[in-house]
């Protein structure tokens, strides 16, 4: 296999381009599957199952990295191809992040600085909006399970089943 090092000479650069044109090292990813869980509302206060359905969503499309930081950018002079199949992979897991979220929400993840963040900057924005709800999100919830009516018009048992999963 011809030597691709990251020293820029012409020789280097010509071989790393035909590779990087026939077999880039980073390949576009196609998301097979779209993401049907509920979209994440600070209102339904529903962060917690929110982030596991969408961890299971970006892990089953190859996406995981995109949204940890980790995926390894490739150099654009050296792999042109690669980089441009890195961008196109995050721009999508940034996609899919913005679309399993609330209008609400998508304050946190907007346009900055003239182009749109990354998904792993969209994804440490939502955890810090979301993570430390803290004692102020309980006091709402116990609001709620505590202003809970039954009537005749909903039974029993559902109004049960309301109160438990907003305790849970």
């Amino acid at each position: 296999m011809p030597n691709t090092t990251d020293v820029a000479s012409p020789t280097n650069m010509t071989t790393a381009s035909l590779n990087d044109k026939s077999c880039p090292s980073i390949s576009v990813i196609c998301s097979s599957t779209p993401y049907t869980g509920e979209k994440l509302s600070k209102a339904k206060g529903n962060y917690c199952q929110w982030y596991k359905d969408m961890l299971i969503h970006l892990m089953g499309n190859c996406l995981f990295d995109y949204i940890e930081g980790k995926a390894p950018d490739p150099s654009s002079t050296l792999e042109p191809c690669a980089h441009k199949n890195w961008l196109t992979n995050g721009r999508q897991a940034w996609s899919i992040i913005a679309r399993s979220i609330d209008p609400s929400e998508q304050a946190y993840i907007k346009l900055e600085g003239g182009g749109a963040t990354t998904a792993s900057a969209a994804w440490t924005a939502l955890k810090v909006q979301h993570e430390n709800e803290g004692p102020i999100h309980q006091v709402n919830l116990l609001q709620k399970v505590l202003a809970t009516k039954c009537t005749k018009d909903k039974p029993l048992l559902e109004t049960g089943h309301h109160i438990c999963d907003d305790i849970k």
